[in-house]
This record gives structure tokens, C-alpha cells and sequence, in this order.
């Protein structure tokens, strides 16, 4: 298994969303402005601090990629 992937975490339609951080999804996160987050995401409500489309936002909040040890991508990210 290619050690990006944490085992059992995948999306709909089989695609892997949780993704252990190396130091080469840092770089290259940061290299090209990764975005992944709920506040970049159409369908994210800033004011109520939820999704629109009623998906738990908690693994999404925050836009940071220093200091991770997994990101969680959602399956309905749209970028606003």
C-alpha cells in the first residue's frame, strides 16, 4: 500500500480522502497554493462556520499545511 494513504479511508466511489503529510505533500501543497480547507470551498457557510451540503467540517477548517500530521480531503470540495 503506498504509505500517503492511511488504510480504510475511502471516499465515495473509492477514492482515498485521508492522506498521512510528508515532507513531499508539504512542498508541493505550498509549491502550487494547495487549497482543501472548508473557508475555500463553495459550498462552505462563513458565517455559520458549517457546510451547506450538511458534511461535517471539523477535519476542514484549517488551511494549514505546516504542522500536519494527516489531511483529510472532502469529496465535494469545490473551490470558490
Amino acid at each position: 500500500m503506498d504509505r500517503a494513504h492511511v488504510r480504510g479511508s475511502r471516499g465515495r466511489g473509492g477514492a482515498r480522502v485521508i492522506h498521512v503529510v510528508d515532507e513531499r505533500l508539504r512542498a508541493e501543497a505550498i509549491r502550487f497554493a494547495l487549497r482543501f480547507a472548508c473557508p475555500d470551498c463553495a459550498s462552505f457557510d462563513d458565517e455559520g462556520r458549517r457546510c451547506s451540503l450538511g458534511f461535517p467540517v471539523d477535519d476542514h477548517l484549517d488551511p494549514q499545511i505546516e504542522g500536519r500530521e494527516r489531511v483529510v480531503f472532502c469529496k465535494t470540495f469545490e473551490l470558490r
